[in-house]
C-alpha cells in the first residue's frame, strides 16, 4: 500500500516538474489577449516582509501497519469511523515572505485510537504523531495578470526538514489481565518538493503541492505528502481554506517498524499582515 502511494507521489512530482519546465517555453510568446509570462526574477516584488498564519484542523484516517516489540498491528482507514477513531488534531501553517522567498513552519499533531485484531479479542492501539516541516519555498516562475496587482499563477520549489515523532501504545485486555507495550521514536529527515498556485481572482485561489524525502536518513526510507486546496479571502487579511492532504512515512530500526499513511480533509482559517 505505501509502496503504491510512493510511486503515485513520485509520478505526481515528476509531472509537476515536467509541467514547470514546459510552461516558460509555452509562455515565451506574447499571445494576444492572454497574460504574458515572466520569470520570477523579472517581476518587481515588494521589499517588505509579509506574513501569513493559518491554524487548521486535519481530519485524517490512518492506514498501514506498525510493529512494536514483535506485536504487528494493521490499521484500516474506515471513512465512516473517522471521527470515532480520531482523538485529537491541531496544526498551524506559517509563512514569512519577501521577494521570491517564503520561509515555512508547519507543525501538526494527530492522535488516533483503533481496535485492530490482535491475539486478544479486547485490545486497542493508540497512534500519536507530531509532524513539523521547517524550510523555505523559492518562486522560480510567475505569470502576472495585466492591469492587476497580483500573480495569475506561480511555481515554487521547496527545500525543508521534516521532524517526526511517533508514539505507539498497544494495550492488551484479557479479563482481569492488562498489559501494554509502547515505543517513542523521533526522526529528522530532509524533504524536497514543489508547489503550484493559481489565482482565479483576488478572492479565490487554489494550490497543489507535493514533497518527497527520507533518503534513509534517521532510518526513514521514505516520507512523502501531497495536498490540494482552495482558499477564499473574505478580506485582504482574512481567509478560509478547504484542502485534502495525504502523508506517508516508512521507518524501521531495531525491530520497530512504522509504515503508515494519514489522509483526509483540512479546514483552515488564515490571517495575513
Amino acid at each position: 500500500m505505501t509502496r503504491l502511494n510512493f510511486k503515485l507521489t513520485a509520478k505526481l512530482i515528476a509531472a509537476l516538474f515536467l509541467l514547470f519546465s514546459i510552461l516558460p517555453s509555452l509562455a515565451a510568446e506574447d499571445i494576444q489577449g492572454l497574460p504574458k509570462a515572466q520569470l520570477a526574477n523579472d517581476i518587481k516584488f515588494k521589499d517588505a516582509w509579509s506574513f501569513h498564519l493559518s491554524p487548521y484542523l486535519w481530519f485524517p484516517g490512518l492506514s498501514g501497519h506498525v510493529n512494536v516489540r514483535g506485536n504487528h498491528v494493521g490499521f484500516s482507514n474506515q471513512i465512516d469511523q473517522l471521527l470515532h477513531h480520531l482523538d485529537s488534531t491541531i496544526g498551524a501553517h506559517f509563512e514569512a515572505s519577501r521577494g521570491n522567498w517564503s520561509l515555512l513552519l508547519d507543525p501538526d499533531y494527530i492522535k488516533i485510537t483503533q481496535h485492530p485484531g490482535l491475539r486478544t479479542t479486547n485490545s486497542k492501539t493508540t497512534y500519536e504523531t507530531t509532524i513539523t516541516d521547517i524550510g523555505a519555498f523559492y518562486n522560480i516562475y510567475s505569470i502576472k495578470m495585466p492591469r492587476a496587482d497580483y500573480n495569475c499563477s506561480s511555481v515554487e520549489i521547496q527545500g525543508a526538514g521534516r521532524i517526526i515523532t511517533f508514539h505507539t501504545t498497544i494495550d492488551f485486555l484479557n479479563g482481569a489481565t492488562r498489559a501494554s507495550v509502547s515505543d517513542t521514536s523521533s526522526v529528522v529527515v530532509p524533504i524536497l518538493g514543489a508547489r503550484l498556485k493559481y489565482n482565479f481572482n483576488p478572492k479565490w485561489h487554489t494550490w497543489l503541492g507535493g514533497d518527497f524525502g527520507g533518503f534513509e536518513v534517521s532510518h526513514v526510507s521514505s516520507t512523502w505528502s501531497g495536498i490540494f486546496g482552495v482558499t477564499y479571502n473574505f478580506t485582504p487579511a482574512y481567509d478560509v481554506s478547504l484542502a485534502y492532504k495525504a502523508m506517508g512515512v516508512n521507518y524501521s530500526i531495531h525491530g520497530i517498524t512504522i509504515s503508515t499513511m494519514l489522509q483526509g480533509p483540512i479546514l483552515a482559517f488564515g490571517y495575513s499582515w
